[in-house]
């Protein structure tokens, strides 16, 4: 049951693609702008398994396998993995101390994923969420510096605490994903 369903994702995705080229050919969108969609949907789609499961397929687990997933999919780019990227102490304090609390943690966080060159946030504008870079390559321009990065990185962790602006912008150099947790959360 499990194949079909990642069959029907596939089948469901190349769906989606037939819909957005009508549509492009019914509103006359310029091919560059299709193209870019096209591709995006294309990242998106990838990624998507990457960052959570669709619930038809979470349906087919018992509650301990989903958390089993969730925690070994995202606690990695919350604590560290131990050799490339060191975890939020935060995080990691949660997760030797509290592990009910972490999943729950866990699960809260949303992927998502940017766009070559999108903004994921800018300097001074109001931050909501935090932050937790997984795959790609970001750029972080400060009025100081500019750094360009590929591991996992978290940002604005102030901001489940209090009401803050940004001091810096990140964009996504690359098709890219990450997860946030929302203040409100």
């Amino acid at each position: 049951h499990t194949i079909y369903e990642l069959n029907k994702l596939e089948s469901d995705h190349a769906e989606t693609k037939l819909e957005l080229r009508r549509y492009f050919k019914a509103m006359s969108t310029s091919v560059e702008l299709s193209s870019r969609v096209l591709h995006f949907a294309d990242e998106s789609h990838k990624r998507s398994y990457m960052m959570s499961l669709k619930p038809s397929i979470t349906n087919m687990l018992s509650e301990s396998l989903i958390a089993e997933i969730i925690l070994s999919q995202r606690s990695k780019f919350l604590v560290g993995d131990g050799y490339t990227y060191d975890g939020h102490p935060l995080f990691q304090i949660m997760s030797d101390s509290f592990a009910h609390v972490f999943l729950d943690v866990c699960k809260s966080f949303e992927g998502v994923v940017y766009a070559h060159d999108e903004i994921i946030f800018a300097a001074d504008t109001w931050s909501g969420q935090l932050f937790v870079t997984a795959h790609g390559i970001y750029r972080l321009s400060s009025r100081i510096e500019d750094k360009t990065f590929d591991k996992p990185q978290w940002f604005c962790e102030v901001s489940l605490f209090t009401r803050t602006l940004h001091r810096s912008t990140l964009t996504a150099v690359s098709f890219a994903d990450a997860y946030t947790l929302p203040s409100s959360a």
